[in-house]
């Protein structure tokens, strides 16, 4: 038995590693390191793909609030029932739909949509990265 395992131990110490191991070592690190950097976008893109949604439909809200408290759909209903007049009037009647407008709310609502969609180009992104034959190794 001890024979046995001396000439085991005499065999292991003559067994030389491939010439490419380190290589194949430090590019499985660097694949690991780059896929949990996806991972860690691929969390932040989803947390800001969700808040951003959320703010969107929040905004929408305002938005619409604020369009019924400044009388902006009562002057647009405008449009279909006294067409004649309004075309007589277009100048004025645009200038009054501009003032009801509430644009702060418009542009931090399209600034939120613009986040969205950013956020979501770039999760499709990492999901394909993550899906990839690349980082599937067994």
């Amino acid at each position: 038995m001890k024979n046995d395992l001396k000439e085991l131990f005499k065999n292991i110490l003559s067994i030389e590693p491939p010439n490419d191991l380190i290589t194949k070592i430090t590019l499985r690190i660097e694949e690991e390191k780059e896929l949990r950097k996806i991972r860690r976008q691929f969390v932040i893109f989803i947390f800001s793909s969700a808040g951003s949604l959320g703010a969107i439909a929040l905004i929408f809200y305002f938005v619409k609030l604020k369009m019924l408290e400044t009388g902006f759909w009562q002057l647009l209903s405008l449009l279909f029932s006294d067409f004649k007049i309004i075309l007589a009037n277009w100048q004025n009647f645009s200038l009054a739909l501009l003032e009801t407008l509430p644009v702060p709310l418009i542009v931090s609502l399209l600034f939120c949509f613009l986040l969205f969609i950013i956020s979501l180009k770039f999760l499709i992104k990492d999901i394909k990265i993550l899906k990839s034959p690349v980082f599937h190794h067994s």
